[in-house]
């Protein structure tokens, strides 16, 4: 389905901001059982994937979100690998992620195996055909396995113990509601090997509060929690914010130079991430601080 347009999208994820993308050529609508897909093409963007009348992902500015996503942590753990002189599978586990590109990142590990669970195999299905570069042929890899299911039933039932758990999932609000509670951390928790990380998005602080929400569920459960930041232009409102949680207090103060000297290794090219970037990323702005403080 092919039309050309003049009309535009709007975003109403805030209750006093709105965001609108013109539509340049709409490819693609549907409503599936478990929410409304939008795929466009936008002159600036390029192409648009939108889910329940919000903006999740386009082809222009993807790879920050995805770099930053998934590289901190698995850098790190590597580096914990090979000071434990481990030779193990980095075993990691996607909540989410059905547009690709975090499983994309994830597979440029060369240990890296992938399990990935996400509700809606129709999302999945158009990305690869309307957005083929954000998958970039993952989801044909061998190391991929892809379960679709509810993610939250899925961690509760898993018999396996992973190295990382990426939350690659919308706002807290439909579907994505439950992957922010504490009961669902803590069943990640329990399925996270010894020093294992939990990596989460969390909106957008200036507007949204959901990284205080996970502050508090986080606290309540690991004991250690930070969270970093990136630009990702699609998100309007200023930095977001992603979640980290481990039990080792220690995992993200690995040196610039060890995970540079990983990177290279793994041979693992980028456009955004690199060591100096995340290293700045885990710096705190003080309003932010001062916010979860407040929790």
């Amino acid at each position: 389905m092919s039309t050309n347009t003049q009309t535009w999208f709007e975003e109403r994820l805030h209750s006093s901001l709105t965001l609108r993308v013109r539509i340049d050529t709409l490819l693609y609508q549907e409503e599936t059982q478990h929410q409304k897909i939008i795929i466009f093409d936008n002159q600036d963007m390029g192409r648009v994937l939108g889910l329940d009348n919000v903006v999740q992902t386009t082809s222009k500015d993807e790879y920050m979100y995805h770099e930053m996503l998934v590289h901190p942590a698995l850098l790190a753990r590597t580096c914990w690998q090979q000071q434990q002189n481990n030779t193990d599978t980095l075993d990691v586990l996607i909540i989410g992620g059905g547009d690709g590109g975090c499983a994309r990142e994830v597979l440029k590990h060369p240990r890296a195996r992938v399990t990935m669970v996400d509700i809606d195999k129709r999302v999945i299905d158009l990305c690869v055909r309307y957005l083929p570069e954000h998958s970039n042929g993952a989801f044909d890899d061998e190391r991929l396995t892809l379960i679709i299911d509810d993610g939250a039933r899925y961690v509760r039932a898993s018999p396996q113990q992973f190295d990382a758990v990426i939350i690659d999932s919308t706002d807290p609000i439909g579907p994505g509601k439950q992957l922010f509670t504490q009961e669902f951390f803590a069943t990640c928790q329990s399925v996270l090997k010894q020093g294992g990380i939990l990596i989460n998005q969390n909106g957008v602080p200036f507007l949204q509060p959901t990284i205080a929400q996970s502050h508090k569920n986080f606290q309540a459960v690991f004991r250690s929690h930070t969270f970093y930041f990136t630009s990702v232009p699609t998100y309007v409102g200023g930095v977001m914010a992603f979640g980290w949680a481990c039990d080792d207090t220690t995992m993200h103060q690995w040196s610039t130079q060890h995970l540079a000297q990983v990177m290279r290794t793994s041979q693992l090219t980028t456009r955004y991430y690199t060591p100096d970037v995340a290293h700045a990323a885990f710096v705190m702005p003080p309003d932010i601080a001062a916010s979860l403080k407040a929790v």
